[in-house]
């Protein structure tokens, strides 16, 4: 099935790597707001697998995003 993303607004990335963690964390929030916990929960796994590999300045920045995703999948 397709996924008709809301329009979020168009953001600036530092590195090709925190372009690939959002464009994944925001798919991740899509499945999740169509109640596909297994492919939300399997886009979460790959987005943690790309925040290992950022800087330390951006892994500040993403953190929250991350836990915010985590907490929700919690539940």
């Amino acid at each position: 099935p397709e996924i008709k993303k809301k329009a979020k607004p168009i953001r600036k990335f530092k590195s090709k790597k925190l372009e690939k963690f959002y464009r994944i964390l925001d798919d991740a929030e899509t499945y999740l707001e169509k109640n596909d916990l297994q492919r939300a929960k399997k886009l979460y796994l790959e987005a943690r697998e790309s925040y290992i590999k950022l800087d330390y300045n951006e892994k500040k920045e993403v953190y929250d995003d991350l836990m915010k995703l985590y907490n929700k999948l919690s539940k």
